[in-house]
C-alpha cells in the first residue's frame, strides 16, 4: 500500500492517466469475469454478450466526450446514451451475479448450520436418555442389592417347583396356612422376576443408547459448523440498519439486496471510471512530463540535507 502511495505522489500529474487506465483494465477484467460467469449460466452465446456489454460501456462512453468535443455532437450523445444503456446493462449484470453469489453462500451456510446443530442435538437427547437410565438403574441396584447376582431366567427357573409344591399342598388337604406360605413365598419370586427384568431391560437400553451415542458423535464429526464472512457482513448490517440484534428474515432479506445493490454499483461504476480517467488524456495538450529518478533523488537529498547527513546517490 505505501508503495502505491508512494508511486502515486511521486508521479507527475502526466501520469495519472497511465496508472487510472491500469487501475481500469484490472477492474474491467473483473467485471468481464463477472458478466461471463453469469451468462454462462444460461448460455455460451449470453456469455458473450455479457462480456461485449461490458467492454462497450466505458468505451462508448469516452468515445462520446471525444465526439462531443471535437464537434460531433449527434454521434457522441449517441455514443454517451449507448455507454449509459451499456453500464446499466452491466450493473444488473453485475447485481445479478452478487445476488447469486450472496446468496447461494447464506443459504449453503443456513443449512449446513442447520445440519450441524441438529446433530449436536441428537447428541445431547441421547445423552439426556441414557443418564435417565442410568438414573434408574442405580436407584434399582441400591434398593435391591440382591438383583445384581440374579438373572430373571434364573429365578424363572425356580417357578415349576413352586408351582409343584403348591399343587401337591393343596391336594393334601385344600390351600391352608402352609399353601398360604407357598403362594407368599412364589409371589415374592414373581416380583424378584420383575425386578430382575426390569434391571434387564434397563442395561440394554443403556447399552442401545450408547451405542447411539457413539454413532451421534460419529455423524457429528463428519458435520461442519460454517463461519461464513457474507452472512455475518449481513447480519451486522441488518442488526445496525434495523436497531436490533434479532432482524427478522425480511429485515436481512432486504438487507441482503441492499448490500448487494451496493456492490454491484461499485464493481460496475470503478472500471469505467478509471479508464475515462486513463482515456482523458489524449484530449488535453501534454503536461511537461517529470524524471521520477530525478524528482526521487531531489527528495531524497533534501531529506539527507533536513537531517544533517551526507547524501550518498
Amino acid at each position: 500500500m505505501r508503495a502505491i502511495t508512494g508511486w502515486i505522489h511521486a508521479s507527475s500529474p502526466a501520469e495519472i492517466p497511465a496508472l487510472a487506465r491500469t487501475l481500469g483494465l484490472v477492474g474491467i477484467v473483473a467485471s468481464c469475469w463477472m458478466s461471463y460467469a453469469f451468462g454462462s449460466s444460461m448460455s455460451g452465446g449470453h456469455a458473450l454478450a455479457l462480456v461485449l456489454v461490458t467492454l462497450l460501456a466505458p468505451i462508448a462512453l469516452t468515445y462520446g466526450r471525444h465526439e462531443m468535443r471535437h464537434g460531433g455532437k449527434a454521434f457522441g450523445a449517441l455514443c454517451i446514451a449507448a455507454g449509459a444503456f451499456f453500464a446499466v446493462a452491466e450493473y444488473g449484470t453485475h447485481l445479478a451475479y452478487t445476488v447469486g453469489v450472496r446468496t447461494v453462500e447464506s443459504k449453503d451456510t443456513h443449512i449446513k448450520n442447520a445440519v450441524h446443530a441438529e446433530a449436536q442435538d441428537t447428541i445431547t437427547d441421547h445423552r439426556a436418555n441414557l443418564k435417565l437410565w442410568r438414573d434408574q438403574l442405580a436407584e434399582l441396584t441400591a434398593a435391591n442389592a440382591w438383583a445384581a447376582t440374579v438373572t430373571a431366567d434364573g429365578l424363572k427357573g425356580e417357578l415349576p417347583a413352586m408351582d409343584k409344591a403348591i399343587e401337591l399342598e393343596t391336594a393334601r388337604g385344600g390351600c391352608k396356612v402352609k399353601c398360604k406360605a407357598l403362594m407368599d413365598q412364589r409371589a415374592a419370586l414373581v416380583a424378584r422376576i420383575a425386578t430382575a427384568e426390569k434391571r434387564d431391560d434397563l442395561t440394554g437400553r443403556i447399552e442401545a443408547t450408547q451405542r447411539l451415542v457413539d454413532k451421534a458423535r460419529e455423524a457429528g464429526a463428519k458435520t461442519e459448523y460454517k463461519h461464513s464472512k457474507v452472512v455475518a457482513q449481513t447480519d451486522f448490517i441488518a442488526q445496525v440498519a434495523w436497531g436490533t440484534l434479532e432482524p427478522s428474515a425480511d429485515a436481512q432479506t432486504w438487507t441482503q439486496i441492499a448490500i448487494a445493490a451496493f456492490m454491484a454499483l461499485v464493481s460496475t461504476l470503478v472500471p469505467i471510471f478509471a479508464l475515462m480517467i486513463g482515456w482523458s488524456g489524449s484530449d488535453r495538450p501534454s503536461l511537461p512530463q517529470i524524471d521520477i529518478r530525478v524528482r526521487f533523488a531531489d527528495l531524497y537529498r533534501r531529506a539527507c540535507d533536513a537531517r544533517g547527513v551526507t547524501a550518498v546517490l
